[in-house]
């Protein structure tokens, strides 16, 4: 699917968003995640995170109106955090878009009650959103000494 077959890409979105609960689905989403430029693709990704984060519940006072609620996804996000602080995973970048989207769907519609901590994965000891980080290389000016990119790199902070 990486090798540019978009179709297939899209019908693998398609089948996790209506199979949401299947994780060997949601899992070759993850491995489908695009290794550059995810804009061709995106709005199928952002669509199956969407459709694995909320629900649509019908109100009664309607016929055409529901309510969107939020639902548990913790399993994904996590994958999807471990995925975005691997420095050598090439689809870092596509995983962060998704947790970020996920986190704007938190805001907008609530968490789930099953008490679903904002933070992906404490336990990896990296800061979420990868924003909070605190800036360890600035001093250097040189960029990051961790992954040798020209610019500060977020994702390859060490934890204190």
């Amino acid at each position: 699917m990486r090798e540019g077959n978009d179709k297939a890409v899209r019908v693998l979105c398609a089948v996790a968003a209506i199979q949401r609960d299947d994780e060997r689905l949601w899992a070759g989403v993850l491995d489908a995640l695009p290794h550059g430029d995810v804009t061709k693709l995106q709005f199928h990704f952002l669509q199956f995170a969407e459709a694995h984060c909320t629900d649509h519940r019908p109100v009664s006072w309607s016929r055409n109106a529901y309510d969107v609620v939020p639902r548990p996804a913790a399993a994904l996000r996590r994958r999807l955090f471990a995925k975005a602080c691997k420095s050598a995973d090439p689809a870092r970048s596509a995983a962060a878009l998704l947790l970020k989207h996920i986190d704007s769907l938190r805001d907008e519609h609530g968490t789930p009650e099953s008490g679903e901590k904002r933070h992906p994965d404490l336990s990896l000891g990296v800061a979420w959103p990868f924003e909070a980080e605190p800036n360890q290389h600035q001093a250097a000016r040189s960029g990051c000494s961790l992954c040798s990119t020209d610019v500060v790199c977020l994702l390859c902070v060490p934890p204190d």
